[in-house]
């Protein structure tokens, strides 16, 4: 038995729906999205009992098409599924991932994020996020795994600088042991992985197997990998940071988290997102047109972690909305050196105005940081 709205026959096209799978419907393929390595949120509403979403990445002859598909049942008396509801939502582009996912994307530099992740979700292969501190690198290492065919089941992230052979194993044990195996492992930060442990990481990446020092058998762990940095893949083995057969296993999948001056487009809507998270006695503040651009102007060495401390602060001390001056946040920030003569600080007029790189390597340039250098273009109007 099989229903279906007339939004759905004017979409697509198909009013013989009856009897038919959605697949056949969809995609027009006899396979199930299971068996073409794709995630299947019917399968996976029918074991987990509850709403299940994925989105699926297609090329078609007009380009790539981004399908939302939401399964949920339709429990009866009993517990049991009496039906299940499945919801397409055709997304014109990448920057609507996930419904509700926390995931901004106005950029085009998180749309492309967002175009590889669709690419490398469904495949089961383990992937290296890396990006600036404070990017969100968690935030889309847990996409991939809600886009994955694990998404029902655990995420569970861990921190590298402390980890050993032994705590790893004990938190896979830990995970088959509450059923939550089969999900996704990410790690962050590698670099600070020690050579034992990347040994271990490399042997469960090539074998699906961990061993736990002093115990004489290998256990099996059905957990995708997924890692992250805060350097480049290339400084990780050029400085020695990584192993080169480690390096080379992660290199297939390896993909950049912008910095948040890279997305200065989201954000007015990443603020508006966190300030509804931001509530100090339960109250939720407002902000300005002035200071959403006073923010998109300045730089953000924390990324997404300074934006969330600067709005916090900004909640506590404003009137109720958040206006430029509750940004101003100078007396809490390092002192910086300061430019005193006129001729330096025409000669850094000159420098700015035609530079031709970066403008971190400007500052490294000119023997100042990098905020010293943006504090010194809003003063003299260099904005390029």
């Amino acid at each position: 038995m099989a229903f279906a709205n007339q939004a759905f026959v004017r979409r697509y096209g198909r009013s013989d729906f009856a009897g038919r799978l959605c697949h056949e419907l969809l995609f027009h393929s006899s396979e199930r999205c299971s068996g073409c390595a794709e995630g299947c949120p019917l399968e996976w509403a029918s074991v987990s009992g509850r709403t299940e979403e994925v989105l699926r990445r297609e090329l078609t002859p007009g380009g790539v098409r981004f399908l939302e598909l939401q399964c949920t049942p339709l429990i009866r008396a009993d517990g049991q599924a009496a039906l299940f509801m499945e919801t397409v939502r055709d997304r014109s582009g990448a920057h609507s991932l996930v419904s509700g996912g926390g995931v901004v994307a106005v950029s085009a530099a998180v749309r492309r994020l967002l175009g590889r992740i669709a690419r490398v979700a469904s495949l089961d292969l383990p992937v290296l996020l890396y990006g600036p501190v404070g990017s969100g690198k968690e935030e889309f290492a847990r996409l991939i795994h809600e886009n994955s065919r694990r998404a029902a089941h655990s995420f569970l992230p861990l921190e590298c600088l402390m980890l050993t052979p032994a705590s790893l194993g004990q938190e896979l044990l830990r995970a088959a042991g509450s059923g939550l195996s089969g999900g996704t492992l990410f790690l962050n930060d590698i670099a600070d992985l020690s050579t034992e442990m990347q040994l271990a990481l490399l042997k469960l990446l090539e074998t699906g197997r961990f061993s736990i020092p002093g115990d004489g058998h290998a256990e099996k762990a059905d957990m995708r990998i997924v890692c992250g940095t805060r350097r480049s893949p290339q400084t990780l083995l050029d400085e020695g940071l990584i192993r080169e057969d480690l390096y080379y296993r992660l290199m297939s999948c390896a993909l950049r988290v912008p910095s948040l001056e890279e997305r200065s487009q989201d954000i007015p809507e990443l603020t508006r997102r966190m300030l509804t998270e931001i509530r100090f006695s339960g109250i939720t503040v407002g902000i300005s047109d002035a200071a959403i651009e006073v923010l998109i102007g300045r730089p953000w060495q924390g990324n997404l972690r300074e934006l969330r401390a600067v709005l916090e602060r900004a909640s506590i001390f404003c009137a109720g909305v958040i206006e430029p001056e509750d940004i101003d946040d100078s007396q809490v920030r390092e002192s910086e050196p300061h430019v005193r003569a006129d001729g330096e600080a025409e000669r850094i007029r000159r420098e700015v105005r035609e530079w031709k790189g970066s403008r971190a390597d400007l500052a490294e340039h000119l023997g100042i940081s990098v905020r010293t250098l943006y504090r010194l273009i809003r003063k003299y109007g260099l904005g390029r």
